[in-house]
């Protein structure tokens, strides 16, 4: 690191503790196996210049977690379940379908720019100038549902299990995520603890 680096890293530390200590959220959202659910987290530069940050889910970076993104067919198929369940919606067309169809928060049109939902860099990125916010997208995908045989046990499902019937083994019923905002090459700005309540799945 350059000492303007360094120099700059210990100026915005204190800021980024005080912001973290005073804004760090706790959420809990209720998907269902095999089914996106979306929520966003609104996220403002506290700085008085225009900054770079990154997200990062338990530890792992939105760019490596957005190449890992289950691949859909055109018919909406999933291919393949995702590595990384909860992830920052990346995809330009994906956030403005949550725009559009589901209410979010648009993002800021940018005096000349192309594209507004084109926020985020290849590295999963962004910059925001000084005292501008956003509402960041995520979505979380699994497929790691609780499920119980209860051809097997001879008992009913209990009703946050899903009774598939042959299938063996179950899964938890909650989990827990954290998500982080971090000034690039800086601290910590804001910190979010997701809690994942699963929801009952309904088999006809």
């Amino acid at each position: 690191a350059t000492i303007a680096e360094l120099r700059n890293r210990h100026r915005d530390e204190p800021v980024a503790e005080v912001m973290n200590s005073l804004v760090r959220q706790h959420r809990t959202i209720y998907p269902s196996c095999g089914t996106a659910c979306y929520f966003y987290v609104y996220f403002q530069n506290p700085f008085d210049e225009t900054a770079y940050f990154e997200v990062a889910v338990n530890n792992v970076k939105a760019a490596r977690a957005s190449a890992t993104t289950s691949v859909i067919s055109q018919r909406g198929i999933v291919q393949h379940p995702p590595e990384q369940e909860l992830a920052l919606v990346t995809n330009a067309a994906e956030w403005r379908h949550l725009v559009q169809e589901r209410g979010f928060p648009a993002p800021r049109i940018r005096e000349g720019a192309a594209y507004a939902y084109e926020l985020f860099t290849a590295k999963g990125s962004f910059f925001l100038e000084s005292g501008e916010s956003v509402a960041l997208p995520f979505k979380f995908l699994s497929f790691d549902a609780p499920i119980v045989n209860s051809a097997v046990s001879g008992q009913s499902a209990p009703h946050h299990l899903v009774d598939v019937g042959g299938a063996v083994g179950t899964g938890p019923t909650e989990k827990r995520s954290t998500v982080t905002v971090q000034r690039i090459r800086g601290a910590v700005i804001r910190t979010v603890d997701v809690f994942v309540s699963f929801q009952p799945c309904i088999i006809d």
